[in-house]
């Protein structure tokens, strides 16, 4: 069955957009255990933009960045099992700066020769669920992300909007902006729950450049043939101004077929990027069809963004070829179209690989 990973991941989201990692176990000694995976790409992307005289083209990673991934696990003891994940990640996502390209400091892990730690976090687990405290992946949004196929392993639409000064070669960013809002990083606290016969859900408070903390939550339903998910955020910026969203989205698989669409709704939130306008609505979805046939996975997306007052939505259209070459290499092929409202077309051709171990 496809994206089995997917759901078993749900509601911990220890790795973040982790779809293709495949953790290695080792044996520490006196009951304690390690989790490692790595995930190492890069992409040939070329851009035909109709607002330039000549393509830009380059190296790059996707959507997803290389990154290594550990997580250690203590011995079972009066009835809690205690984790702690660090997630390094290594980005080369073009030749542009973070101060010309960075907003709000969101699009660090994407537009520059980058290196962070994404993820720093403890967590304890027992009968009662699982608490996680630390810097993580967010909620809001994190199942639409997941269940997108076509952007990872992949790139999607670029992090720079066609057209920009700086260029259209600005790293892989997805389907932000053309389908959900970026889930995000940041340090917080999270409840998830156990799971209750494919019910589960989480709520969790996250530090926010705001005098408050952001809070966010979704609910999740996930079987064999099919999954369903709502979340939501909200928050305020530094003047008081709304920042808040609402995600739904579903799934369903049929023998070697997939159909997924999302939607979401905010306020002060523009591009797929949180407080970036405030007072503002805009509107989000997607949708996504692909089948699987051996080694090869075929697929095609549309997704667009309406900001309230524009007369015109921006939309990307992606078709994509995943081959598993061997179970630790994917190579990919993809072709994209990003329109921007008022803001000139680019044509994007995609080749390159991903390595999991």
């Amino acid at each position: 069955m496809k994206k089995t990973l997917a759901t078993i991941l749900f509601p911990s989201l220890l790795t973040a957009i982790p779809m293709s990692t495949m953790a290695k176990d080792f044996s520490l000694g006196q009951g304690w255990t390690a989790d490692i995976s790595i995930q190492v790409q890069a992409f040939f992307v070329d851009n035909d933009s109709s607002v330039k005289t000549e393509n830009d083209s380059g190296i790059s990673s996707g959507f997803d960045p290389s990154k290594l991934t550990v997580s250690v696990t203590a011995p079972k003891q009066n009835g809690y099992v205690v984790s702690g994940t660090i997630q390094a990640t290594q980005n080369n996502n073009g030749p542009n700066s973070a101060e010309d390209n960075d907003i709000d400091g969101q699009l660090d892990s994407f537009v520059n020769n980058n290196d962070e730690f994404r993820i720093a976090e403890f967590s304890v687990s027992g009968d009662f669920g699982t608490v996680k405290a630390g810097r993580s992946w967010q909620i809001m949004g994190s199942s639409s992300l997941s269940h997108d196929t076509g952007s990872s392993p992949g790139v999607g639409g670029q992090c720079v909007s066609v057209g920009s000064s700086l260029g259209d070669f600005g790293g892989g960013c997805g389907r932000i902006g053309y389908g959900y809002v970026w889930t995000y990083f940041a340090v917080g606290f999270q409840y998830g729950s156990p799971n209750y016969n494919g019910f589960s859900y989480n709520i969790g408070v996250f530090d926010s450049p705001s005098d408050n903390p952001r809070i966010e939550g979704d609910i999740n339903y996930n079987s064999p043939l099919f999954d369903i998910w709502a979340s939501f955020s909200e928050d305020e910026d530094s003047t008081g101004a709304d920042i808040s969203a609402v995600d739904v989205g579903f799934e369903i698989r049929i023998s070697d077929f997939a159909l997924t669409a999302a939607y979401t709704d905010s306020t002060g939130i523009t591009n797929g990027l949180r407080g970036t306008n405030p007072g503002v609505d805009s509107e989000y979805f997607y949708v996504e069809a692909d089948y699987t046939l051996g080694a090869t996975t075929f697929g095609v997306s549309y997704g667009e963004n309406e900001v309230d007052g524009n007369s015109d939505s921006s939309d990307l259209t992606m078709a994509f070829i995943h081959h598993k070459l061997t179970d630790a290499i994917t190579l990919v092929a993809e072709f994209n179209t990003e329109d921007i409202a008022n803001g000139g077309s680019t044509d994007r051709l995609v080749f390159g690989g991903q390595l999991n171990f």
